[in-house]
């Protein structure tokens, strides 16, 4: 009886080391993921920085045109 015992218990322990290490292996996996996208995600927020600097110049320049051209010729002068 002690042996069939502890014979299912080593089965058992055998059984949990198994599903121990596929958990782990999971875990892994998903880290690698994780630290992947972070760095996809750190390039796409350098991209938008760029973007938005490139976007804000371009605010300004309308501006700046938009000014001319009211110099140039001011809302009311066609009426």
């Amino acid at each position: 009886m002690t042996r069939t015992v502890a014979s299912l218990a080593d089965r058992d322990v055998s059984e949990f080391r198994g599903v121990q290490s596929a958990n782990v292996q999971t875990l892994n996996a998903l880290r690698e993921t994780q630290l992947e996208q972070s760095k996809v995600l750190a390039a796409h927020g350098r991209t938008l920085e760029t973007i938005a600097a490139a976007v804000g110049g371009l605010v300004v320049q309308v501006g700046d045109l938009a000014e001319a051209v009211n110099r140039i010729a001011p809302p009311n002068a066609a009426e």
